[in-house]
């Protein structure tokens, strides 16, 4: 199990090794060419998706509602804010990110030369 645990710790550690977040150094491997650059470039389609994730979860949130309503629960305007007070919250922040991250500036992947 510690070989198991080093040998992911290591992996982990050469991924992430060099995490660029300016232009100034433009060789950079590790997190900014694997995670950061691709979701910095692809910022519109992730927040495309998210928006219909979002979207699906509120029709599902409705009908919940809905459907206790209709048994004759009498005490759903907890249930209606909890729901759709996440489902608000969570197009706020999805809103934050993407302006947060398109507004970033990172350097493009260069391949080391020897």
């Amino acid at each position: 199990m510690k070989k198991l645990l080093f040998v992911f710790m290591i992996s982990v550690n050469f991924c992430f090794a060099q995490v660029n977040l300016h232009k100034s150094n433009a060789n950079a491997l590790g997190a900014d060419t694997y995670i950061t650059s691709p979701i910095h470039h692809n910022i519109d389609k992730i927040h495309a998706f998210a928006l219909i994730l979002l979207f699906l979860m509120a029709l599902i949130a409705t009908y919940k509602i809905y459907h206790r309503w209709q048994l004759g629960e009498e005490d759903i305007l907890p249930l209606i804010y909890r729901w759709w007070g996440g489902i608000i919250l969570s197009f706020f922040i999805l809103h934050f990110l993407k302006i947060y991250i398109s507004q970033q500036s990172f350097g493009e992947y260069q391949p080391i030369s020897f």
